[in-house]
């Protein structure tokens, strides 16, 4: 049980669960160049022809929708992304990041865009991005 990062989501009322959406999305991750890494190694061959989606491990204040082991990201791997996010900006590749409250603070002093959302019923998630 909650062996997945999934969202909550009411599946009763979601109208994009269908086989045409399904095999559009198959099409464009056809497409796509994903990779098992750690996120420095997956990164360092982006170019500004690419487009980076950032889902960093987001710690809850509740164990509303986890059973995952949080334990391997760091205070010391947010730095590293933060770096990281910082190199590709100066590359000129262009990211956008989900992630929780601790993350965006160690973005706060940076020129990155940040909004906010409801990750879960009971915490805020942060969009950040660099466009």
């Amino acid at each position: 049980m909650n062996q997945f990062n999934v969202a909550y989501v009411n599946l009763k009322k979601a109208n994009w669960l269908n086989e045409k959406n399904i095999q559009l999305c198959s099409l464009a991750l056809s497409r796509a160049d994903l990779k098992s890494a750690d996120f420095v190694d997956a990164l360092k061959d982006a170019t500004k022809d690419d487009f980076v989606y950032l889902d960093p491990p987001m710690l809850l204040d509740t164990k509303e929708n986890t059973g995952l082991d949080f334990d391997k990201f760091e205070s010391k791997d947010i730095l590293r992304l933060l770096e990281c996010c910082k190199d590709l900006d100066k590359r000129g590749v262009m990211w956008l990041m989900t992630c929780n409250a601790a993350i965006k603070e160690a973005f706060s002093d940076s020129h990155f865009k940040c909004m906010k959302f409801n990750l879960t019923r009971k915490n805020l998630g942060f969009i950040i991005k660099n466009y």
